[in-house]
C-alpha cells in the first residue's frame, strides 16, 4: 500500500525533514507540504488489508512527526502507481 498522510502542523524545515526521513527509512518516505502549507508524507508499507494499512500509516507518521494526522489517503500500490506514475 501507499499512504499519504497530512499532519495538523506546518511543513517541516530542511533539518527536520532529514530527521523524519531517518525515522521513516523503512517506509521509503517522501516528505513535503500540502497546498495549505501543512506537513505531508507519503510512505509505502506492507499490510494485510486497507484497514491495517491505514491504521499503521497514521501511527507511524504521527510518531515520526510527533504530531496528529489531519487526513490520510491510502491506496494499493498498483492504484497509486497508476495515478501518479503514468
Amino acid at each position: 500500500y501507499n499512504a499519504t498522510v497530512e499532519l495538523d502542523r506546518a511543513a517541516p524545515d530542511d533539518g527536520e525533514v532529514d530527521v523524519v526521513l531517518r525515522r521513516l527509512e523503512e517506509y521509503h518516505a517522501a516528505v513535503g507540504s500540502s497546498p495549505a502549507g501543512r506537513a505531508r508524507v507519503t510512505i509505502t508499507l506492507d499490510a494485510s488489508s486497507l484497514e491495517r494499512a491505514t491504521s499503521e500509516a497514521i501511527e507511524v507518521v504521527e510518531s515520526a512527526f510527533r504530531a496528529k494526522a489531519r487526513a490520510a489517503e491510502v491506496l494499493p500500490t498498483v492504484d497509486f502507481d497508476a495515478l501518479f506514475l503514468t
